[in-house]
């Protein structure tokens, strides 16, 4: 899921070209274009896309919207707990 703060609010798209800015104008993120042509090789890094005005939404990151606002939080990591298994042998 991508998201763009404007002045006018925020506009939220699961497609970069539903976004209704023009993206490529307000220039090119370098931690994105970085990480999609050396270490990841097909997409920006976490929360980046190549385009200074759009954002995407990382793991474990939720967006609300109210009343015409978005606000991004980060669900707490939980680890999951296995429970513990005790194996027989046969002997």
């Amino acid at each position: 899921m991508y998201y763009q703060l404007t002045k006018d609010g925020a506009h939220i798209a699961f497609d970069l070209s539903l976004l209704p800015n023009k993206l490529s104008a307000q220039g090119y993120d370098q931690v994105g274009l970085a990480h999609l042509l050396t270490v990841y090789g097909y997409r920006p890094a976490k929360c980046h896309t190549i385009y200074n005005g759009a954002k995407r939404l990382g793991v474990g990151e939720v967006a609300h919207l109210v009343l015409a606002k978005v606000k991004i939080t980060k669900l707490p990591y939980r680890p999951l707990v296995e429970g513990r298994r005790i194996a027989r042998l046969s002997g």
